[in-house]
């Protein structure tokens, strides 16, 4: 949770360098690659070492993508929208 918590922030930086799209392809890359490791992990060190590089990814995609609900409804109901679309994963995750 650290790293996404990092790249979360940092992630912005790097849309504002390299745009978007590029930004989302890394960060799927890194994704793939912490998802490779943890298939292949021989040991709890491994095991952490690829949490750390799908944070990375989790992180850095978390502020990439547009939040579709926030888009697609009118200013009155952002806020509800956005908190049910994205409150059911931050809960399954912390279960």
């Amino acid at each position: 949770m650290g790293a996404a918590a990092i790249f979360a922030i940092v992630g912005g930086q790097i849309n504002d360098r390299f745009g978007r799209k590029p930004s989302t392809l890394i960060a799927s890359a890194i994704f793939a690659l912490g998802a490779i490791l943890l298939a292949a992990s021989q040991s709890s060190v491994m095991l952490l070492i690829g949490r750390f590089i799908l944070g990375i990814g989790i992180g850095k995609t978390s502020n990439s993508h547009p939040n579709t609900p926030h888009s697609s409804v009118t200013r009155g109901l952002n806020g509800e929208c956005v908190s049910q679309f994205d409150t059911p994963p931050t809960l399954i995750l912390n279960v």
